[in-house]
């Protein structure tokens, strides 16, 4: 696999729900700890997916870089919101 030859690794794992969920961790490690690369989900990526949505805003704001981070930060925001 190519992600191994790079010293990433895939870790595989399941959610059991109403019908179960297939997810694929790629992750590399760093010191003593293991970094998230990538979440496969159903054959999914997510890095995939949000580069996409990313270059999508980026072509949208005229490759403005300033308007994505603080379109992130918002994002983080209402999460943390939510979550507390």
């Amino acid at each position: 696999d190519s992600a191994q030859q790079k010293g990433q690794f895939y870790v595989n794992s399941e959610i059991q729900d109403k019908t179960p969920v297939s997810l694929r961790w790629r992750v590399r490690p760093k010191n003593d700890y293991f970094l998230i690369v990538d979440i496969i989900i159903e054959g999914v990526s997510m890095a995939i997916t949000y580069r996409s949505e990313y270059t999508a805003f980026l072509q949208k704001h005229q490759g403005n870089l300033d308007a994505l981070i603080q379109e992130l930060q918002t994002k983080v925001k209402k999460f943390q919101y939510t979550t507390n």
